[in-house]
Parts: C-alpha cells; structure tokens; sequence
C-alpha cells in the first residue's frame, strides 16, 4: 500500500529524472517480490498500520470504559460515605441535645434536693451546717488542750 502510493507520487511528479527513479523503484520492487525479499522502512517512515491503530483504539475504549466503572463506583462510595457523616452529625446534634436537657434536668433535680435538705433542716431544728462545724471545732481544740493539761499534770504526780 505504502509501495503503490509512493510509485504514484513519482509518476504523478513527471519528468525525466522522476521517470528514471520510478522505473528504478518499480524494477527494485518487482524484483524483491520474486525473490521474496523483505524490503525494510526506517522506523520514522513507517508508521503503524490500520489493524494496529484499529487494535489500539479498541484497546483504549477498552481502558476508557473500565476507568468510567472505577469513576462511578468512587462516587458511589462518595455519596454513600457522604450519607453515613450526614447521619453521624445528626446523631451528634442529638446527643447533645439530649446531653443539654439532661443536665439541665439534673441541676433542677440538685436545686430542689438542697430545697428540701433546707426545708428538713429548719422542720426538724438542725441549726446551721458551718455553725456545727465551727462549734465541733472549736470543741475539739478545747478537748485537746484539757487533755494535754491533764497529762502533764497526771504525769508530775507519778514523778513524783
């Protein structure tokens, strides 16, 4: 094919010396194909043919379509990663929701508790929490230097 259209360059061409290589090229050619000769193209000239270039386009629409199949199943697995963090954060908005109304339920609860330990208190008499403290403490300070009086005079009359 590539032989028949460079013959047809040079004939079309014309002239005596494009008639001489014509003749030339065509003499070379008929004798390579009686003697079976492989006529050898440079690389740059020769190029891939049809069943090739056919071969290679099917193998990238091939490639192609495979890789819209990778495309459309990332996006599915998107949309679907996408849905479950939707419902995630929907279920974190409520927890702390929920998390907001209980303890505000618990400080109600604590506030009517201490109502009710105060409201004990003064039904039943009990004076005042710290003043109990302050009165333990003061007594216990009290206790201990009678205690430490006592020793030391308890301790002179065995020495004696």
């Amino acid at each position: 094919m590539i032989r028949e259209l460079a013959i047809q360059i040079l004939v079309l061409l014309g002239g005596r010396y494009f008639d001489a290589i014509s003749q030339i090229v065509r003499l070379s050619l008929r004798i390579a194909q009686r003697n079976k000769l492989i006529i050898k193209v440079p690389p740059f000239l020769a190029g891939p043919s049809i069943d090739e270039r056919i071969n290679k386009l099917d193998e990238t629409r091939k490639n192609l379509l495979e890789s819209l199949e990778v495309v459309d199943e990332l996006k599915k697995d998107a949309h679907s990663s996408k849905q479950q963090l939707e419902e995630a954060l929907a279920q974190l908005e409520l927890a702390r929701t929920e998390h907001t109304s209980k303890q505000q339920e618990i400080e109600n609860l604590r506030q009517i508790a201490r109502s009710d330990i105060a409201s004990f208190r003064q039904m039943a008499g009990v004076p005042n929490m710290w003043l109990e403290r302050l009165v333990g403490f003061v007594g216990g300070i009290v206790a201990s230097l009678i205690a430490s009086i006592l020793w030391y005079f308890g301790a002179k009359l065995f020495e004696q």
